[in-house]
């Protein structure tokens, strides 16, 4: 589009010994699903704070980069651009803060209620629409029937919910599943209509590449008898790259991977979720008729027809709507 654009992530600034408590949180709630739907809840108030000088750092950066305009994506950054809208005051500051589920999520519950800055909803449960999309890769979506008749089953980014259970369901009815698992160990043979992939284990979200630049997850194939190769993607996440190549995705109804369905224009099958936001994302994609409920679907045999309707819906719902990003940059979706 031709505007220049910086990432940054909050957890950078946290500091070592609080980066290091999320990988121990992250194995607790992998080993027990009620304490990560506890931890779910209590997320928005035990919220990580960036201390003073954290804060002075942040804003110095911007600075030097000349940031005006914000889109911003998880609550936890309301202290820092609020911090640095006040420094520019009366200089322009735009900001988005932009809500990539469909219902306020935990992070979004420290944030004041008065604050600078325009609250961004392309999902809202509450209006029951969707009026824009985040588009997760520029490349053209392929026909579900032109793709192998896979489906695409995780536990979000943090490999939570009942997936396993899922993809050994579907395994066992004859189907073909790719599956993300969260731990390399968990793999099972590649046999019988099986892939497993996982996440490089060094990767973590402030993790920059040899550019200096954050970067989606290296993905790899694992499995007895498979030697691992991570590669990094730089147009889209190794997860949308198997979305794109698969029938539907099934996982907890994480609001990421709402966008990663849309935008590969597949049917999103919903696992339980983990917390009320995740239940109104379900709730918003089934009542437009873009998911299904696993239970529901599991019930009546795994039909394809379904997915193929969804599919045929979501192609014309991405040349309706408008593209989040290209209303930014003043203009519309070409697709």
């Amino acid at each position: 589009m031709g505007i220049d654009a910086g990432v940054d992530v909050y957890e950078e600034h946290l500091g070592p010994a609080r980066r290091s408590r999320i990988d121990v949180t992250k194995r607790a709630y992998r080993r027990d699903d009620r304490l990560a739907r506890v931890g779910e809840r209590l997320s928005g108030s035990l919220a990580p704070e960036l201390d003073e000088e954290s804060l002075a750092a942040v804003a110095a950066w911007w600075e030097t980069q000349r940031a005006e305009r914000f889109i911003v994506l998880s609550g936890y950054w309301w202290q820092a651009v609020e911090s640095y809208w006040s420094k520019l005051w009366p200089r322009r500051c735009a900001i988005h803060w932009c809500h990539i589920d469909a219902a306020e999520s935990p992070s979004w519950k420290t944030v004041p209620g008065k604050n600078h800055g325009q609250h961004v909803w392309p999902a809202s449960a509450a209006r029951g629409e969707v009026t824009s999309w985040i588009r997760m890769s520029q490349r053209a979506v392929k026909p579900v029937t032109e793709r192998p008749r896979r489906f695409l089953v995780h536990g979000g980014g943090w490999g939570l919910g009942a997936y396993r259970e899922a993809a050994a369901d579907l395994l066992s009815s004859g189907n073909e599943v790719d599956v993300i698992v969260s731990e390399a160990s968990d793999a099972g043979t590649s046999a019988g209509g099986a892939r497993f992939f996982h996440d490089d284990p060094d990767w973590r979200p402030w993790s920059r590449g040899a550019n200096g630049q954050f970067g989606f997850p290296p993905v790899s194939q694992v499995g007895p008898g498979i030697v691992p190769h991570y590669a990094r993607m730089s147009e889209c996440s190794g997860v949308f790259e198997l979305i794109s190549e698969c029938w539907a995705v099934i996982s907890k109804p994480g609001g990421a991977t709402l966008w990663d369905a849309m935008t590969s224009c597949i049917a999103f099958i919903f696992l339980p979720a983990h917390g009320p936001h995740e239940a109104r994302n379900a709730d918003l994609w089934c009542a437009l008729g873009w998911g299904l409920r696993y239970d529901e679907w599991r019930k009546n045999g795994f039909p394809l027809e379904p997915l193929a309707e969804i599919h045929r819906k979501l192609l014309a719902a991405v040349e309706r709507l408008p593209v989040y990003t290209e209303i930014l940059a003043g203009g519309r979706s070409s697709r």
